[in-house]
């Protein structure tokens, strides 16, 4: 949903440690999630009667762009932008706290299920399948969406899922990964994402669930490899013409 300052290969957070001293090489999410706490614990101070919903909203809408030039930011229909590697950005204490001072409470959190009639898919290989699903009831403003599957695949790390609003917002549940060679099924597994935050239920949903299998990858190394071998044919038959050449040449010479 959100990041905080961590570590990379060269800059660390500096923190108490254990017996009693410090460290300036505290890193990772051993050093995000205490952070994030703690600025979460200075917002309930200020408004303790806030609840988790509450604090995800005040979150979202405190957060501060992190590399405001990279093309993964979306904007969804809500005007709020969404980064599937930062979420809505990084976690300011100072503008969570003020906005949170007078903040309205949420209304009670209302979860709605609906289910898909599609039937039973084959994914052909660096192929996909997509499901619509019609949502036709009540409107109101969306917070977490789930998508729950059930996949039988031999290789399903292969599988990227994205889903699109019925505001034409597209969420990435799940990339491909490569070393996940697993055949084990998905069974009723829930992706979550909140990069809808704010829009609006009402209309199609759609998932698309792609197949990225290595198939396509072999043909284009199949396709170099046989060039590769075109080429020093080439290069053979080209210095043997040159050296058949020259020798030629020399011989007029004498």
């Amino acid at each position: 949903m959100a990041v905080v300052y961590s570590s990379n290969t060269r800059d660390f957070i500096t923190t108490t440690d254990v017996y009693g001293k410090c460290t300036s090489r505290h890193s990772g999410t051993s050093a995000a999630a205490p952070l994030a706490a703690g600025i979460i614990a200075l917002l309930l101070q200020a408004r303790p009667e806030l609840t988790w919903r509450d604090v995800q909203h005040l979150i979202i809408r405190s957060a501060i762009t992190v590399r405001p030039d990279d093309k993964g930011w979306i904007t969804n229909s809500a005007g709020l932008r969404f980064h599937i590697y930062y979420g809505f950005g990084r976690i300011d204490a100072d503008a969570l706290v003020t906005l949170g001072q007078n903040w309205a409470l949420v209304p009670e959190q209302t979860t709605i299920e609906l289910k898909s009639n599609a039937t039973f898919q084959t994914i052909a290989n660096y192929d996909l399948a997509t499901i619509d699903c019609a949502f036709g009831g009540d409107n109101f403003h969306l917070e977490h969406v789930i998508a729950r599957v059930s996949i039988h695949h031999p290789r399903r790390g292969d599988l990227a899922y994205d889903l699109q609003s019925p505001a034409g917002t597209w969420s990435r549940l799940a990339s491909p990964r490569r070393n996940d060679r697993s055949p084990g099924d998905l069974k009723d597994w829930d992706f979550v994402t909140v990069a809808f935050w704010g829009e609006q239920a009402l209309g199609t949903w759609t998932l698309e669930i792609t197949d990225t299998s290595p198939m396509v990858c072999f043909f284009f190394i199949f396709f170099y490899f046989l060039f590769f071998i075109f080429l020093i044919f080439f290069l053979i038959f080209f210095s043997f013409i040159w050296r058949k050449k020259k020798r030629r040449n020399n011989t007029l010479r004498q």
